[in-house]
């Protein structure tokens, strides 16, 4: 089973076109607003059950979903994934590279000869932007960006100048 995010067409489409070349012929694919959640789980318009499911809407827009009558479908539908109900089909890798502190992280360690190559310690000097969890740092007098954690499309990116000042920011989610 495969469900997209509402407002993203271009990821639909990708996602469509990955299927229909997947050879995958039982699987469907189904649009998030059209899954109906239940006390027994999770299941299509035709009433089939969904044991798995390949997502791309974000975990966290979960904790706020509602039906149209106010039930906390969202809250369910975590709950069915916690209980094994439903099994989440996504590398390890989207949930970690969804996380910004992977850039801080990575940022933080970019001189440490045991974790990456010379090759790989030359790149992130090269291409990544001093990033950080928190704004308010200064960091040799250079220019840097603070993201929040789980932001999304560059939402709440703030972009520091060379003396701390909040040059801009990108209101977002």
């Amino acid at each position: 089973m495969l469900c997209r995010e509402p407002r993203h067409d271009e990821n639909r489409e990708t996602v469509l076109f990955n299927l229909n070349n997947s050879g995958l012929h039982k699987t469907k694919f189904i649009a998030i607003e059209d899954i109906i959640v239940s006390d027994e789980g999770l299941f299509d318009q035709e009433g089939d059950k969904i044991n798995f499911l390949y997502r791309l809407y974000p975990l966290e827009y979960l904790v706020d979903d509602k039906d149209s009558t106010g039930n906390e479908i969202g809250l369910s539908f975590l709950h069915h994934i916690a209980d094994g109900k439903v099994k989440l089909i996504n590398p390890p890798g989207s949930f970690l590279m969804q996380s910004k502190a992977v850039l801080a992280l990575i940022w933080t360690l970019r001189d440490d000869s045991r974790i990456f190559s010379f090759e790989e310690r030359e790149s992130i000097r090269r291409y990544f932007l001093p990033t950080y969890l928190k704004s308010g740092f200064s960091f040799e007098n250079k220019a840097y960006v603070a993201k929040p954690i789980y932001g999304r499309e560059g939402g709440s990116v703030e972009i520091f100048d060379n003396f701390s000042k909040l040059y801009g920011t990108n209101g977002g989610e």
